[in-house]
């Protein structure tokens, strides 16, 4: 083309870019230059031979290309960032910088001119300038991952002045911007190393010591930096602080008061005043967030935090009406800022307040809530009312925080409402929160420190904290803190009630006694006082009886429910309330003519005919009692629980079951949800004889309330066996249950499962109550399988949903074999998931392990001996048959496995043999003669498939059996199975 058209510039520039590609850059440069020449004014032909200038060396050349260029474009942008760029690799550094500022000034907008520009400044030293550039691209391109980049310019400029350590200093500054903390260690490190009297270095340093919680370290490097500049206020700022996060409050607050004298700033002193709260030291708190609030004031922003903080310290030391002064304050600068929406936390504090300093007058009797059948119902000059307004107007605002619910959980507690305190814990665990129980474990940790700290309601954060303590079952501790509770209030009546519980939750009864005895000689004694500011307080009567009665001093019980008597005499629960004291005196007269009185006075109120009916029934007069119950239940014919109580009474005393259980039916009829009527009509069905209609009605029960699975341990297991009789009664054979895959869909086969269904679902509740239990988990998992479904087991989860939860248990006890008892039978369970979906290797190596932790167990050789033929490995099955044999020398099945594999090795006459002696084990088992007369059919001899046919009483397809355990005998080339 050239040859054709020697004078047109474009044939000598597609040329030259042939050469250039091919790396011929002399040719190149020739035809470049001769296309310059006949057109000298074609801008991007002097960019093309620069370039193969550059891949020459000539720079000077290259250099002036790019001059040329921008010559004849004085406003080309990238033209002066190419020539930057060659400036700087030809080290021209203070001339790439000028072509990089006019690139950025011609296109201001364009990140990359300040990344070529940052990497040139850095490249001369310049670590600010850069700084300054690369912050600037990163605002133009906040989402390109500039810093990435930063860093490598960085690294470059390190190879060039590896002993700089200014650019150490700068590229970890930038990998702390990435979140690269350790790696900006290592390079402040190197930096320091460089230049160890610099400062700056070490504060820096300690600032990501910070980031990743090496305080220690943090502080060792924050002081290097005082040091050598002893007016280093930052230094002693974050000092301050990595000494508070480690717990050393007494050296932070130096360091605080240092920088507070360079510059009395209000948020150094909030924070010192927060140091002193945690030490306890409750006036210098004060007097430092009263110098905060003043600054703010001063600087118009608003104080309300300051206010609660302030109030929080007021509290701590005793001074709660300053306390709630204070805070009320801040609920009001809250409430003229719409913005600020923090009342609800100051509402919630407020509440505490109150709570903490209410006192208690005794006035009547408590009948729900606590282990003790009565208590003392408390009323608090209005302290409580307003606790209770407060947390519930802090719920209302913001009704998704679990501390509002805590807050009056113990409110409730403290004053012996247990019923409802346990109403409001559980409330707050239905609420989202990040982490299950951590509000507990933080409101834990609250009062702790503060008890710690000095506080003047150490002895009501001891009971809080007992009461959360026993809330999450650490009975231990929660007996620590209560206590310290009654040791500081020794007339804590609740503290005793919630510390008696707590015993009995360990087993350590006696002294669980022993304090709810003292905690009824508390509520006598505020009875008593009660009596004696007023001698005709009937309601001190009736709650000092009921106290008498709880610990059986019964004398006196009936002469303070005469006194009551006597000041109201037509009062029937007066007088039913002391038949049962004379009862428990064995005064059975009089406690019947109380009781009768009772019914006279309230002759339509069915409680009276249902309390005489446990009366007669307690002193045995049965058939009385059965009539007071129906005149109960003709004036109440909705109450379940008469029903209930009759069925009790008639099933228990009398024996008449079937009477039982028409009236347990009629109470669930009531009540279709109460597990407990369940419960007790299974017993029933089960005295009567009827065991599947009683464990129906267990199944019912446990649904209901799975703690009732105690009463039931082995439910799951006879369902179980049921179900798996049931099958091996259809199949004729134990042998499909062997080897699943015959019973999962066996032609000609209708399997009803219902009872596999039950023990599952009896499994799943049974795991997810005591994810310990392995029997559960393996039968579970032969339910998997036998429904076909053994890729449950041996998948990502070793269990689907529902029984997902208790998993992570199994997979350890899979993976860790050696550390658990029963193991064997888990790694023996995977194993035949794994037989059953054809991954017969794995398969043997899981049966591998259970021998190895198992080695007596005949069912381990025996399912990995399966597992091996079934593979192929027949000669390795035999050996395992052998072993399981030697074990178990009457099971029928062993015999016929190894028979199986003889005969794929046809050693026919040996399989006939194993056979023979299978049938003399168990003669009725249809499938011993029919792979016998295979075997025979294969000597040439005459086979038994009518004593097939004969004992299969139901027509069944053996193909599947046949290609199964007989792969290598096809169903077709069998004439006798064909017909």
């Amino acid at each position: 083309l050239i040859e054709l058209e020697p004078n047109n510039p474009h044939r000598y520039v597609g040329r030259g870019e042939k050469y250039l590609g091919r790396g011929e850059y002399d040719l190149a440069v020739a035809d470049f230059t001769k296309a310059i020449e006949l057109d000298p004014a074609k801008s991007e032909w002097y960019i093309l031979r620069m370039a193969a200038y550059l891949e020459l060396d000539e720079f000077t050349l290259a250099i002036a290309d790019i001059s040329k260029v921008i010559e004849l474009q004085p406003d080309y942008a990238y033209g002066h960032t190419i020539r930057g760029i060659v400036y700087q690799v030809w080290s021209e550094y203070e001339l790439a910088i000028a072509d990089f500022t006019k690139a950025a000034d011609l296109e201001p907008d364009n990140f990359s001119h300040y990344m070529d520009r940052g990497h040139a400044y850095l490249l001369i030293g310049d670590v600010e300038r850069a700084k300054e550039d690369y912050h600037h691209a990163d605002s133009l391109e906040p989402d390109g991952n500039i810093y990435l980049t930063v860093i490598h310019d960085h690294t470059d400029a390190i190879e060039h002045s590896p002993d700089n350590a200014a650019l150490y200093g700068s590229r970890a500054y930038f990998y702390h911007l990435i979140g690269e903390n350790e790696q900006a260690i290592l390079d402040y490190t190197h930096a320091i190393e460089l230049d160890p009297d610099n400062p700056e270095l070490y504060y820096l340093r300690a600032r990501r010591y910070d980031v990743i919680e090496e305080y220690e370290a943090a502080i060792a490097d924050y002081t290097s930096a005082i040091r050598l500049d002893p007016d280093y206020r930052g230094a002693y700022y974050w000092r301050a602080w990595a000494y508070d996060a480690i717990g050393e409050y007494a050296a932070a607050i130096p360091d605080f008061t240092k920088v507070i004298e360079q510059d009395p700033d209000d948020i150094v002193y909030y924070n010192r005043a927060s140091t002193y709260f945690t030490m306890g030291e409750y006036d210098l708190a004060i007097a430092d967030y009263t110098t905060v609030i003043a600054l703010e004031l001063e600087d118009d922003e608003i104080p309300d935090w300051t206010y609660h903080d302030r109030a929080m310290a007021y509290h701590e030391l005793g001074n709660h009406s300053q306390a709630i002064s204070d805070i009320s304050v801040a609920i009001d600068l809250n409430l003229e800022d719409d913005d600020r929406g923090d009342e609800a936390a100051f509402y919630r504090f407020r509440a505490s307040i109150y709570r903490d300093i209410g006192e208690y007058d005794h006035s009547s009797v408590v009948l729900k809530g606590s282990s003790v059948p009565f208590g003392i119902v408390y009323q608090a000059s209005g302290q409580y009312d307003r606790a209770l307004e407060d947390f519930d107007r802090a719920i209302e605002l913001d009704p998704g925080n679990p501390f509002a619910y805590i807050g009056r959980a113990l409110l409730y507690a403290a004053i012996g409402e247990f019923g409802l305190a346990d109403h409001d814990y559980k409330r707050a665990g239905t609420v989202k929160y990040p982490i299950e129980h951590e509000y507990v474990e933080s409101a834990i940790e609250t009062y702790t420190t503060a008890i710690e700290a000095g506080s003047a309601n150490a002895g009501r954060y001891h009971f809080y904290v007992g009461y959360l303590y026993f809330k999450l079952g650490a009975y231990e501790l929660a007996l620590d803190s209560l206590t310290h509770a009654v040791e500081l209030d020794p007339y804590n009546e609740v503290a005793y009630r919630l510390r008696a519980d707590a015993y009995l939750n360990i087993g350590k009864y006696q002294l669980g006694v022993a304090d709810f005895a003292r905690a009824t000689e508390l509520i006598i004694e505020a009875y008593t006082r009660a009596l004696e500011l007023n001698p005709n307080d009937l309601d001190s009567y009736v709650g000092r009886a009921e106290a008498h009665r709880f610990i059986g001093n019964n004398k006196l019980a009936v002469e303070d429910y005469t006194h009551a008597i006597e000041l109201d005499p037509n009062n029937p629960d007066l007088y039913a309330d002391r038949a049962w004291a004379y009862y428990q005196l064995d005064q059975y007269g009089r406690a019947s003519s109380d009781n009768l009185k009772a019914i006279t006075l309230d002759p339509d109120n069915p409680e009276r005919y249902d309390d005489r009916a446990r009366m007669l029934w307690q002193m045995g007069n049965i058939e009385a009692a059965q009539t007071s119950y129906g005149r109960a239940i003709e004036l109440d014919p909705d109450d379940p629980y008469l029903y209930y109580d009759r069925a009790t009474l008639s099933h228990h005393e009398l024996g008449r079951y079937q009477e039982a259980i028409e009236d347990y039916t009629r109470a669930i009829e009531l009540e279709p949800d109460n597990a407990q009527f369940y419960q007790d009509r299974g017993v029933a069905y089960e005295a009567a004889g009827d065991d599947v209609r009683a464990m129906e009605d267990y199944l019912t029960a446990i649904l209901l309330d799975q703690d009732l699975i105690d009463l039931h341990p082995n439910l799951g297991n006879l369902s179980f066996q049921r179900a798996l009789d049931q099958g091996i009664a259809i199949t004729g054979s134990e042998l499909p249950w062997l080897i699943p895959g015959l019973a999962s869909s066996p032609p000609g086969i209708e399997v009803d499962l219902v009872d596999f269904v039950d023990a599952f679902t009896f499994y799943e509740i049974l795991l997810q109550t005591d994810h310990t239990n392995i029997p559960a988990y393996v039968s579970t998992a032969h339910i998997f399988i036998w429904y076909g479904e053994a890729g449950a087991i041996t998948g990502d989860s070793i269990y689907p949903e529902p029984v997902h939860p208790a998993s992570a248990y199994f997979e350890d006890v899979y993976n860790n074999p050696e550390v658990y008892e029963d193991s064997a039978s888990v790694l023996a369970i995977v194993g035949k998931a794994l037989r059953e979906t054809d991954d017969y290797d794995r398969a043997i190596a899981d049966f591998d392990r259970a021998i190895q932790l198992d080695p007596k167990s005949p069912l381990h050789y025996r399912d990995r001996g399966i597992a091996l033929y079934l593979n192929g490995d027949y000669d390795e099955a035999i050996a395992d048959f052998d072993i399981a044999i030697s074990i178990l020398p009457d099971d029928a099945y062993l015999y016929l496995f190894r028979a199986l594999a003889y005969h794929m090795k046809e050693e026919h006459r040996r399989a006939v043999a194993d056979y023979e002696r299978a049938i003399a084990i168990n003669p009725d088992d249809p499938y011993f003669h029919f792979f016998r007369s295979v075997s025979l059919e294969a000597l040439g001899e005459q086979n038994d498939y009518e004593k097939y046919f004969a004992l299969l009483e139901d027509e069944y397809d053996i193909g599947l059996a046949l290609n199964l355990l007989l792969p290598a005998v096809p169903v077709e080339e069998s004439q006798t199975a064909a017909d």
